[in-house]
């Protein structure tokens, strides 16, 4: 009674020091779960704020699975109180994810219960919430909580009773010792309910039930029971009652041995919680024994690799290794566990499927009191898509690096292609044989083709952000081809079939370009040793509903097939669908990443297309790519070709290369123009300064050293707004797309008599309608 007392006096601020010296998180909210106050430590626990907290509510932090689930539980309690049966003693505990400040996931254990009014009427939410994150701990404090469980439970002294007529009539010392009391005289003559609570935690009354359980025990001739004591001070303990009917001359009393259970429950409710924790974790639990064998697995490990419980059993860990791992990573966690250390480390192996598997590891000794190691425990996480992921972003970094190389290349490749198809062009205007004429048309062609391959490879690198636009297929196939062809080894042979060239897809057209040569280059390696026929064929075709179907094809109407055919080596049928897997490869290290045909699935996918595969080996591989048809977008109606449009105008010519300005100034002085050319930016930049008004145009080279071209058109304009400008430019650019200029006042190198001749004149035009 003394202790009741005391807590009546405890005020408002005790109780809240007592919250706020607590290491659990203690908080009280509303029905809606607005938090109205959190104890100091969620700052500790979560790393947020008591503040953050309090505006963001119970529920801010969570993860949205465990927001439901939590938002599910509350709502499910409010319709239990409705219905009419209320408990003030009701509670529910739940094990949560939530989000820590720095952004890594908490695991947490949080018990609630209503806070009630004079009438019982929930009006609130009390709760304590506890994080129970450290994972790696669980399995040494596991195996430590049960060996202190045992050995506390082997230590305890069982109290021995004596009942007549329901009232003690003797004890022994332990007896004395569990109710702290000095003397038996303190023990006799009380009833059972005397040395208890009030009430059981079922609710019970303890004098009625102890009656019940006695008579229970008189009836039957034992009972065995649970229950909760009082010692002298007013301290509760947990205990295990074991009562036995003894008859003696006449005389019936009840036997009672009595064993305090509170450390051993809490030891049993600990390693219920820590148990519940392995079995319901994400990642992979593995006990092992100290040969290696595994004794225990947790579900996780099930959902990771695939394999059952009872089928892991008695097996090593590395059972599912294929050869993907080096074997110096073994030993090294080896050596290092059996030394009783931690390991850490990375495995790649394959699940029971024969999937790619990469798992990040911590492989630990679990020691006994004495601390010798009796097992090894290791915790995985599959990271396998982290690592796809990670191995996509270095080839993207590969392949910008290579945009980065070849736009250089291409600015000075493109210029000098710009002076053969220019000179050639003025030579050809010349009287010439007919054999000079066709010289000329090959060197013409050549160029051509050169600057084709440029523009072909700057498109396959291009770091430019990708967009979907109506596409010709074959032309892509045709420019692809031309490109392999030139690789081919000696016994293979390429034939094409390409029908319906004017068939259209909404794509890319460097996914396109990836995916193409890809399955040419694949194509090609399995031919290395054997040589053989690579045939591409490509055409329309309309798909029956069923085939669309067993597809999964959801867009209706025509399609664009593309099969790459070839005479190699073959694929065995239980690779079919692993080819398509990340880093999976049946080539050698050095010779490919396993992440082609990967990726360029993913590709196709998401242009609702698909692609399959036939093969058997030695008898080579079919690739059958479809994708959606969609309509041609026309271009813009091209000037029709005849007499060049000429003029009179002046044209200030600036380039660095003055093999250029020699070309341009020759076209345009053929054309009718005045021209006066620099090869210097800033000596042209004077000359303007000293008379503005002497020029009706500009035309530039955007790269040169000293001043850009942008910087120079930004002098020019700065003392002559109104100046028409022209830049020109023997990079890729967002600007030109399949060698067409999008701007009227841009040229991309190489750039013909008919483009410049055409270019000039429409922006000179376009100046004299806007004065």
């Amino acid at each position: 009674m003394q202790a009741d007392d005391n807590n009546q006096q405890l005020s408002p601020q005790h109780y809240q020091q007592i919250a706020e010296m607590c290491t659990d998180v203690i908080w009280r909210a509303d029905l809606q779960g607005r938090l109205l106050y959190v104890s100091p430590s969620v700052e500790q626990v979560t790393g947020h704020s008591v503040a953050d907290c309090l505006q963001k509510g119970i529920f801010g932090h969570l993860t949205p699975e465990s927001q439901e689930k939590a938002r599910r539980v509350l709502e499910a309690e409010i319709e239990h109180e409705l219905s009419g049966a209320p408990d003030p003693m009701r509670h529910r505990t739940m094990e949560l994810q939530e989000y820590h400040s720095t952004g890594r996931l908490l695991n947490v254990e949080i018990c609630a219960t209503f806070e009630r009014d004079q009438n019982q009427r929930p009006v609130g939410l009390l709760g304590v919430t506890r994080d129970i994150s450290q994972r790696k701990l669980i399995e040494s404090l596991l195996f430590q909580s049960e060996q202190r469980y045992r050995e506390q439970f082997e230590k305890v002294d069982d109290a021995y009773m004596l009942l007549e007529d329901e009232m003690f009539v003797d004890c022994n010392v332990a007896c004395l010792k569990m109710f702290g009391m000095a003397e038996k005289q303190q023990f006799l003559n009380q009833h059972p309910s005397d040395l208890s609570p009030e009430f059981q935690p079922d609710g019970q009354r303890s004098r009625e039930k102890a009656t019940q359980l006695i008579q229970l025990a008189l009836e039957t001739g034992n009972a065995r029971f649970e229950w909760v004591h009082r010692d002298l001070l007013g301290h509760t303990f947990h205990s295990e009652v074991q009562l036995t009917t003894l008859r003696q001359s006449g005389r019936v009393r009840v036997f009672a041995v009595v064993r305090n259970v509170s450390e051993h429950k809490a030891a049993r409710d600990g390693y219920l919680r820590l148990s519940t924790a392995i079995e319901q974790t994400a990642e992979a639990v593995v006990v092992l024994s100290r040969s290696g064998e595994i004794e225990y697995v947790n579900p996780a490990f099930t959902e990771v690799t695939g394999m059952g419980q009872e089928d892991a059993l008695g097996r090593p860990l590395n059972m599912f290794d294929g050869g993907l791992q080096e074997r110096s990573v073994i030993q090294e966690c080896r050596q290092v566990v059996r030394a009783g250390r931690t390991w850490r480390g990375t495995f790649a192996t394959h699940d029971c499927n024969g999937k790619l598997l990469v798992l990040d590891s911590t492989v630990s000794p679990v020691r006994d009191a004495e601390g010798r190691t009796i097992n090894f425990v290791a915790v995985m996480r599959n990271i396998t898509s982290e690592m796809t992921l990670q191995k996509q972003l270095r080839q993207v970094q590969r392949l910008e690096a290579i945009g980065s190389l070849a736009g250089a290349i291409s600015h000075d490749f493109n210029n000098l292609l710009f002076v053969i198809t220019g000179s050639v062009a003025q030579l050809m205007e010349c009287e010439l044989t007919q054999e000079q004429r066709g010289n000329c048309e090959d060197i013409n062609s050549a160029a051509q083709r050169s600057s084709e391959l440029v523009r072909q490879i700057l498109t396959f690198a291009s770091r430019s952000e990708l967009q979907a636009v109506p596409v010709q297929v074959g032309s892509i196939v045709k420019e692809a081809g031309r490109l392999i062809r030139n690789t081919l080894p000696a016994g293979v042979e390429m034939r094409m079939h390409l029908h319906d060239n004017d068939a259209y897809v909404k794509a890319d057209p460097t996914n396109l370009h990836q995916i193409i040569m890809n399955l040419f280059t694949n194509a090609r390696h399995a031919m290395l040793d054997g040589g053989g026929q690579l045939e591409i064929i490509h055409r329309s075709i309309q798909l029956a509903e069923s085939e669309r179907r067993s597809l999964s094809l959801k867009h209706p109407g025509s399609y664009v097939e593309l099969l790459v055919r070839d005479e190699g080596c073959g694929i065995p049928p239980e690779l079919h669908e692993r080819i398509f897997e990340p880093f999976f490869t049946t080539k050698d290290p050095d010779k490919g990443t396993g992440l082609g045909l990967s990726v360029i699935k993913d590709i196709i996918a998401g242009l609702g297309g698909s692609i399959t595969v036939q093969s058997q080996p030695g008898s080579g591989s079919t690739f059958r790519v479809l994708i959606p048809q969609c309509n041609s977008v026309g271009k813009s109606g091209s000037i029709q070709n005849g007499e060049l449009p000429r003029g009179d105008e002046a044209i200030l010519l600036v380039d660095d290369d003055s093999a250029i300005c020699r070309l341009m100034s020759r076209m345009l002085d053929g054309l009718g123009y005045t021209v006066h050319a620099c090869s210097s930016a800033i000596d042209a930049l004077d000359r303007f300064t000293v008379n503005p008004f002497a020029y009706d145009l500009l035309i530039t080279d955007m790269h040169m050293p000293q001043l850009s071209g942008d910087q120079l058109v930004e002098r020019f304009q700065a003392i002559r707004p109104e100046l028409p400008v022209i830049t020109c430019s023997g990079f890729s650019s967002a600007r030109c797309v399949d060698g067409e200029c999008l701007e009227s006042g841009f040229l991309c190198k190489p750039i013909s008599r008919r483009d410049l001749a055409l270019a000039v004149r429409r922006v000179l035009d376009a100046t004299m309608v806007l004065q």
